[in-house]
């Protein structure tokens, strides 16, 4: 089972973010694909059938709901749409690293959130800079792990990342807290963006990042596919949710090996 090593924490501790390579193979990457796809395909197909007064009614927290966002390249509560992507949430390689950033102490961790932010031929914008916890509830004790099914360069919309900018904005964060539900993606700007590190990656390969640090991610110029899983993790004792109802507890005993 892959671990990391001190060199490997040490970075992830000071740049906020970290890139793990050769994390999943490419035949667990192609089956995640192809489930993915199934599941955007299935999320589409409900859009596209229900009524607009429809969704407007319908309350936008309610865990695994109507997928609104999906044509513009983003499916929620993919964990919970889906049982491979639960099981995936609690795989012992994923939790065996969230004990290293976080201790041995941690007993249990909650899923925050799940998700998969995926560019194509049809879409292929970018995400400017933000910190995610500009959006998110509880405490920022969360690491989201960026799981890479295709092979992602600059020019098909790799994430970017500000080292250290996890250390730098907390009251940023507190003073736009009570604007989160009014935008999406308020852009962070006034920051030097010649700083700013390109993390081109393989199929199977992972990015580990602080729910602080700044990021966003380049323009798909080329329209291939860039096929991605995100989840959240936070210690257990932290029961916030990006969803209303309960965060999917995640004890270490009860992980799943592969």
């Amino acid at each position: 089972m892959q671990r990391l090593n001190l060199k490997q924490i040490e970075r992830y501790q000071k740049d906020g973010f970290l890139v793990v390579r050769n994390f999943f193979t490419r035949e667990e990457c192609d089956e995640l694909k192809k489930i993915l796809i199934e599941e955007i395909s299935k999320g589409q197909d409900i859009l596209q059938k229900t009524p607009r007064e429809t969704i407007d009614k319908i309350d936008a927290n309610k865990l695994a709901d109507i997928p609104r966002m999906i044509n513009k390249g983003l499916l929620q509560d993919i964990a919970h749409r889906n049982s491979k992507f639960m099981s995936l949430v609690k795989d012992a390689r994923l939790i065996t690293i969230m004990n290293q950033l976080f201790g041995e102490e941690v007993k249990a961790y909650r899923l925050y959130r799940s998700l998969s932010v995926f560019k194509n031929s049809k879409i292929v914008q970018k995400s400017e800079l933000h910190q995610d916890m500009q959006y998110w509830k509880g405490e920022s004790n969360k690491a989201s792990v960026w799981i890479s099914l295709n092979k992602v360069t600059k020019q098909s919309g790799s994430l970017c990342f500000l080292p250290g900018s996890h250390n730098k904005l907390h009251e940023h964060i507190k003073k736009k807290r009570e604007i989160r539900n009014k935008a999406f993606h308020m852009e962070i700007k006034n920051v030097d963006q010649s700083q700013k590190v390109i993390t081109e990656v393989g199929i199977g390969d992972i990015v580990i990042f602080h729910c602080c640090v700044i990021h966003g991610s380049e323009e798909n110029i080329l329209g291939e596919d860039r096929y991605s899983l995100t989840f959240t993790y936070q210690p257990a004792i932290d029961n916030s949710h990006h969803r209303d109802g309960p965060a999917e507890l995640i004890e270490k005993e009860k992980v799943i090996n592969y």
